[in-house]
């Protein structure tokens, strides 16, 4: 619209009075690169292997790399941080069951030793 104005022959002073704004402000409206397209959401490499990709990590609970190497057979060409990043927001809410270890201490020839 203003474009349109300018291109039209009208001053600066009279556009910035008809629209109600300052005059800097249309100046550096004019200067600015004219935004016309907007850019669309694309596809990403990862999308073909999502459920995969959640299967492994629900069912196995694999770290990103391990999944990568599972993913990489199956074909995937993108790159680690990608994966990384989608995995971090999977694994954001989940809950992790902990692991109990137990180790066995037992003396042998004056000896703490380990089982």
């Amino acid at each position: 619209m203003i474009r349109n104005m300018r291109e039209k022959g009208m001053s600066i002073r009279s556009i910035a009075r008809e629209l109600n704004i300052s005059r800097n402000s249309l100046r550096k409206y004019l200067n600015s690169e004219p935004s016309g397209k907007r850019e669309r959401k694309r596809g990403s490499k990862l999308d073909p292997y999502r459920e995969q990709i959640k299967s492994l990590i629900k069912g196995h609970n694999l770290t990103t790399v391990r999944i990568l190497e599972e993913i990489r057979k199956n074909g995937y060409t993108g790159g680690y941080t990608i994966l990384k990043e989608y995995c971090r927001e999977l694994r954001k809410n989940r809950k992790i069951q902990a692991v109990y270890r137990y180790i066995f201490f037992y003396i042998a020839n004056n000896k703490i030793c380990t089982a």
